[in-house]
């Protein structure tokens, strides 16, 4: 079979020592995956050149070059790279991979080739089955001139370094990696690598085109664990800005001379006004628009300049601080995350979190350009001259900020990926990092590390998080969401004086949403700006309506609150309901639905469900303990069930003969994973063959228990999806991937016949569906209901009849407004 582009032989060419194949033959296993692999990736057939008997009978003293140069004639190569590979005696190092890489640098492509989104690819595609010596990692990179960008196969376990197989249990392996998931990985690196060849060939080969296929085997290339806002979780925090008190008479002064003139001529006008060499510290309000996205990251930053705040909504605003006038939305830019500005504050780059890429757009807007992809969560950038320096997961990378692959800098040892790294920043001997570190009982700490160096990293500060070094010589950052100052003694690597408080206020800790990640909002510019959000304690204030098919509102609440999770009871006559009382606290109050009267029934609790027999509720305490307590009261709360190991778990939905409670757990290091509790068993089933390296959550059982509706990124968006329950089995998307914003809240009709779920606009669709025999849907349809953004804040249950629809109506005036502090010479207050 010739290769899909003219004058090569091949598409692929597996290289490999064949001891390696002799043991087990976990070789031609894995070739005989990835034929299937990409018989189900590609459109046309993919030709792979693998020798399955040693060398084709070629010996030493053979015309070995001569007999193999027309094999090597291949797109890609795959050296299957083990513990014996890196050998220079070794036939496949000598004859395969080096004659390779020497024929691949005279073809008309090169060794190298950049992909269609901007990153630069060898056309060596290693496959690693082994952890690997030092050496033998530095004898592969100064062969292909670059660093190694495996795909891992590898099983590891305490004294355990092994190829991963098929069969491996994925919680047990200390890489957390799933066989088929990494043949997927190898799938799609091909494709992209032949799509970018054939684009520079000028092949229209249907085989390199995206059409997407809802069967799809799962896409992992680009590993997404996009964080979500959960439907059920508020995230409209509490925001509130206060003047900052000055020190000094001089200093008042000067601030209300500035209010004063603030007053006549805007508060942003003033900033442009205010000469540089002043000692006075001034400080004003900045009311923005729009709702803080993605709070779990670092969303705040001033450009360095001074010139401009940027801020995440869903897309990217700016607001000038030397201006009037309203926040601008830069074109062009959505599902965004963690703004950072260049150095010269003409670009801004951000996290893209449908494609799991580092993006940057000009600050005037137009396209977004993809810097690099990554794996893992994304845990903040620093922009530096022409490189950026990010967290990703439990690594710390550097990449070009023209574009190209990431390079991993800390840690030296892929053994040594323990804790979560957050905010890397170099400080301004450019040869040591600054970053938080998550440890894995969730506390905080700071840390410094010389790049480059064996040296274990330097603890900072115990407990602290959200770094930034500044150019006056302190280090800014938060304890307790407070924000704190102290010098740092570059030559010593310390705290050279006691911390001082800048902010006595919470500077936008909103744990409600975020967990155990939710970042303290704050920046600095260059020349001595300061930006930061308060936690605001005003709580919005809204009812719980009843909405129709027709459009038709009716309210049911009679008295407006912060309701955050509700659901319909079994028999329709009220409603469970999560309620924001301030503070951070939660409590479950009981609504009927006819007078619109609520009872409280348990206070600190979360996520309410409804037993199936409408007769108690099910409830969250303390993130992974869940509850039961009869609705009469007749009987203490007793504990269900609790998930260890796990940092938070929520109850959804129970199946309608009232068996299976449908939940979601969250890990740092795994995201959302879904699962059930089996009342009759008393067991907790994770559904890990549903579970990939995306979220997965808001699990639903069909009513007749032969179905599971879920939300997953599967397909790089937030999707809705339903599979056989409990499963395995085929999954089918149900969401079209074109709606307005992502999809969620998936809900089953009572009657099996129609799947509704929810759309970011918000929107809601329905899709008719069919069970008997083979799963079958219509192509949903949008439900032309009255909507606004006022309407379905949190989420949607639908009423026992299949008629109506519960969602929350937010009173106008009663939202969360952001209001930024802004501190002009911030540092001024710092001296003695």
């Amino acid at each position: 079979m010739p290769a899909i582009l003219p004058d090569f032989e091949y598409d692929i060419f597996i290289s490999y020592r064949h001891k390696d194949n002799a043991y087990d033959g976990w070789v031609t296993e894995f070739v005989n995956s990835l034929r299937s692999e990409i018989q189900a990736t590609f459109k046309e057939d993919i030709s792979i050149y693998f020798d399955a008997n040693p060398h084709d009978g070629l010996h030493e003293n053979h015309e070995v070059d001569d007999s193999l140069r027309e094999k090597l004639k291949c797109l890609i190569l795959i050296p299957i790279v083990s513990q014996t590979y890196c050998d220079p005696k070794a036939f496949a190092w000598k004859h395969e991979l080096v004659a390779f890489i020497q024929q691949a640098r005279e073809d008309k492509f090169g060794l190298k080739t950049r992909l269609t989104g901007g990153n630069v690819a060898s056309r060596v595609l290693p496959i690693k089955i082994h952890e690997i010596d030092a050496s033998d990692k530095q004898l592969f990179e100064s062969e292909v001139e670059g660093v190694m960008r495996a795909i891992d196969f590898i099983y590891k376990e305490t004294g355990v370094n092994r190829p991963l197989r098929p069969a491996d249990d994925r919680a047990q392996n200390f890489e957390h990696t799933d066989y088929r998931n990494q043949v997927n990985k190898v799938a799609n690196a091909i494709k992209d690598i032949l799509k970018s060849l054939a684009t520079r060939e000028g092949t229209a080969a249907s085989v390199l085109t995206d059409d997407e296929e809802l069967d799809a085997p799962i896409n992992t290339h680009h590993e997404s664990k996009k964080i979500r806002t959960v439907p059920t979780v508020s995230w409209l925090y509490k925001l509130k800005s206060h003047m900052a008190s000055n020190r000094g008479r001089w200093q008042i002064a000067a601030a209300i001379l500035f209010i004063s003139v603030a007053a006549f001529a805007g508060y942003r006008a003033g900033v442009k006004n205010i000469p540089r060499q002043t000692r006075a510290r001034v400080a004003f309000d900045l009311q923005i628009e729009g709702e803080l996205w993605g709070t779990g990251r670092k969303n705040v930053a001033v450009s360095p300049d001074g010139e401009f705040v940027a801020y995440v909504t869903d897309g990217i605003k700016i607001i000038s601080l030397k201006s009037d006038g309203p926040a601008s939305t830069i074109p062009g830019v959505s599902r965004a995350r963690y703004a950072f500005i260049s150095p010269d504050s003409k670009w801004i780059g951000f996290e893209n979190i449908v494609g799991k890429q580092i993006m940057k757009v000009q600050l005037q807007g137009g396209s977004p350009v993809e810097v690099c992809s990554f794996e893992g969560s994304f845990n903040g950038a620093n922009w530096y001259e022409n490189e950026i320096i990010f967290a990703a997961g439990s690594a710390i990378y550097r990449v070009a900020d023209s574009g190209g692959a990431p390079e991993r800098i800390y840690p030296l040892h892929k053994a040594d990926l323990n804790p979560v790294l957050w905010n890397p920043q170099l400080l301004p001997d450019r040869k040591t990092l600054l970053f938080t570190q998550q440890r894995p009982d969730q506390s905080w700490e700071i840390r410094t590390w010389k790049i480059g160096s064996n040296e274990k990293p330097v603890l900072l500060v115990a407990p602290g998080r959200d770094a930034r070094f500044l150019k006056t010589g302190h280090i800014a950052y938060t304890v307790d969401h407070r924000l704190y100052v102290s010098e740092f003694d570059s030559k010593t690597n310390s705290m050279s004086t006691a911390p001082q408080l800048i902010s006595t206020k919470p500077v936008f800790e909103n744990r409600a949403t975020t967990f155990t990640t939710g970042s303290s909002q704050f920046d600095f510019s260059e020349n001595g700006i300061l930006a930061y959000v308060e936690q605001n304690l005003r709580l919005r204030s809204g009812h719980l309506i009843s909405i129709d098919k027709s459009g038709t509102i009716t309210p049911i609440t009679r008295e407006a609150r912060d309701y955050s999770w509700y659901l319909f009871s079994p028999d329709g006559q009220s409603i469970v309901a999560e309620v924001n009382t301030g503070e951070d606290t939660r409590r479950i109050e009981i609504i009927n639905t006819k007078l619109g009267t609520s009872t409280l029934f348990l206070e600190k609790a979360r996520f309410p469900v409804w037993s199936s027999d409408n007769a108690s509720i099910i409830y969250q305490v303390d993130r992974n303990k869940i509850f039961r307590k009869p609705i009469d009261l007749s009987a203490p709360p007793e504990l269900l069930f609790q998930l260890d190991g796990v940092d938070t778990l929520i109850p959804w939905k129970f199946s309608k003969d009232g068996r299976y409670l449908s939940l979601f757990a969250f890990t740092a290091e795994r995201r959302w994973d879904i699962g059930y509790y089996d009342m009759v068993s008393g067991k907790v089933e994770m559904l890990e063959h549903y579970n990939t390296q995306q979220n997965e959550d808001q699990p639903v059982i069909s009513p007749d228990g032969k179905w599971l509706s879920w939300v997953s990124n599967y397909s790089g968006k937030s999707e809705v999806y339903v599979a056989p329950f409990p499963g395995p089995g085929p999954r089918t998307k149900i969401s079209l991937g074109k709606e307005s914003g992502f999809a969620y809240n998936p809900n089953w009709a009572p009657d099996q016949r129609t799947l509704y779920y929810m759309t970011g606009a918000p929107e809601l669709w329905q899709a008719h569906i069919s069970t008997s025999g083979a799963f079958t849907h219509e192509e949903p349809q949008q439900i032309a209901l009255k909507t606004s953004s006022n309407h379905f804040v949190e989420g949607l249950d639908i009423h026992p009849d299949g008629n109506r629809f519960l969602g929350f109506q937010l009173l106008e005036g009663t939202g969360r407004p952001l209001v930024y502090k802004v501190i002009v010479n911030w540092e001024q207050e710092l001296i003695k």
